[in-house]
């Protein structure tokens, strides 16, 4: 039997001394703390994704608005009504804006989803060095990232409500490091 270096006490294995003082320290050692990444940093990469996702979309819309009312736009004034545009094309005109936020918010769902569920994180979390994971550690997937993120639908409800839901989810970050899809699909953002 041998002995202990540190205590004495008397070491029957077949694994030499050091490793069996190496293991037990090892499995002793608590996890390191989970880092939450703040409001700044989830900020950031919200407005860097929604910038990736929105800027093409709008400089396609403005081409397609340009081409479908391209008469309207060289005749700047409509001679009966003194405006810039008839009621007719203004009602279209915002028939198309509608569309045009339609599409970026199914467009920034997707890709909030696609990416979070199969990296861990959208370019912009990327870039702000950030990512999603599960409460205990586990990478998300399609289904974790969908629940989380359908949550953000509550921020486009009309009558201001949406605003609430937004202005909640600034809170709850700030007091949990946490938004309130995070908390419903048990993700949380952290730093890498």
């Amino acid at each position: 039997m041998a002995r202990c270096d540190v205590c004495g006490a008397e070491v029957s294995s077949t694994q030499p001394q050091n490793q069996q003082v190496a293991q037990t320290v090892q499995q002793s050692q608590p996890a390191p703390p989970i880092r939450y990444a703040g409001l700044a940093l989830r900020g950031c990469a919200f407005i860097i994704d929604i910038l990736i996702v929105s800027v093409p979309i709008f400089i396609v819309w403005i081409i397609f608005i340009f081409g479908k009312y391209k008469s309207e736009f060289l005749n700047a004034t409509n001679s009966t009504t003194g405006m810039p545009f008839s009621p007719e094309t203004m009602a279209g005109m915002t028939a198309d804006a509608n569309a045009l936020s339609g599409a970026i918010a199914i467009v920034t769902l997707l890709y909030f989803i696609l990416l979070e569920g199969r990296m861990q994180a959208t370019i912009g979390k990327k870039i702000c060095n950030i990512r999603v994971i599960r409460e205990n550690g586990t990478p998300t997937d399609y289904t974790t990232a969908s629940f989380r993120n359908l949550f953000r639908l509550l921020w486009f409800l009309p009558f201001s409500i949406g605003g609430i839901f937004f202005i909640l989810d600034i809170i709850f970050i700030l007091l949990r490091s946490r938004r309130v899809g995070d908390i419903a699909a048990k993700t949380c953002v952290v730093r890498r």
